[in-house]
């Protein structure tokens, strides 16, 4: 199962050169709830995982999921 990378979100805003309260608002979020996400407090609802294609157009929403370590190691031979 792929699931939600704070790392994967906090590189993109980094790079982006924006700062939290310019993402929150592109998003529509709050940057308190902005906040929590990026810390790992809390998992983004699926609102907030739709509205990062407003803060981040070029990114592919798969960008902000990794696969979870199970599935890594899993090569799908029996």
């Amino acid at each position: 199962m792929n699931r939600f990378s704070p790392a994967r979100l906090r590189t993109a805003l980094a790079k982006s050169g924006m700062k939290q309260a310019e993402l929150a608002r592109r998003m529509g979020v709050s940057r308190a709830a902005l906040s929590r996400i990026l810390r790992g407090l809390r998992s983004p609802n699926s609102r907030f995982i739709a509205a990062l294609k407003l803060g981040f157009p070029d990114l592919p929403l798969e960008y902000f999921f990794e696969l979870d370590r199970e599935e890594d190691a899993d090569t799908g031979e029996d």
